[in-house]
């Protein structure tokens, strides 16, 4: 038989449509699937069962894996309608069970939640290892400058102790130079003294 296809302008963009849907006994819906990246457009699903919002027409509900679907206005008239729409009206053959398309569905769910869950965790790793790198340049940054700092200061203190040692040997030679001529003053005054008498 030919899927329909649902298309409705009152689902919110990135929402997965749902028509021809009914809801089954453990909370799940059947219909057929449109706009989902997951299925192609008319295939036949069955939800995980809903958690969130009113399974009307019209509603946005929600699965316990946390998938989405709008419920458009063409809801089943009755479950026997849903299933000849699903698997066909030939009374000559049975309807295939409805057991294998929540599998489907549910796989789908889970592989794009953990391929979701796996990226959140490669992003995750990659912001912590360029949190890591940034603090260890920051660091490496500030070791560099207190060794310029240091190496400055130990600079300066040694320039300060050669401009003293030479401030101190040129005030010991100016008293050098000074006892000298003192010395010879007081040798010339007493020969001097010594002549007079």
């Amino acid at each position: 038989p030919v899927r329909p296809t649902a298309t409705s302008s009152k689902a919110p963009r990135g929402v997965a449509v749902i028509s021809k849907w009914r809801q089954n006994k453990d909370g799940s819906v059947s219909g057929f699937i449109s706009g989902s990246p997951a299925f192609e457009d008319g295939d036949a699903i069955t939800t995980s069962p809903i958690t969130k919002g009113e399974v009307e027409g019209g509603s946005v509900v929600q699965t316990g894996s946390g998938s989405r679907y709008y419920l458009d206005d063409s809801q089943a008239k009755s479950a026997t309608e849903s299933l000849f729409a699903l698997f066909g009206s030939d009374s000559k053959s049975s309807p295939a069970p409805v057991v294998s398309k929540p599998v489907v569905s549910n796989a789908a769910e889970e592989r794009a939640r953990k391929a979701a869950a796996v990226k959140a965790e490669a992003q995750r790793k990659r912001e912590e290892a360029a949190e890591r790198a940034a603090a260890a340049k920051a660091e490496a940054q500030r070791k560099r400058e207190e060794a310029a700092e240091r190496a400055a200061a130990a600079k300066a203190e040694a320039q300060r102790k050669r401009e003293e040692a030479a401030a101190k040997a040129a005030a010991a030679k100016v008293e050098a130079q000074r006892k000298r001529e003192e010395a010879a003053a007081k040798a010339a005054a007493t020969k001097a003294e010594a002549q007079r008498k």
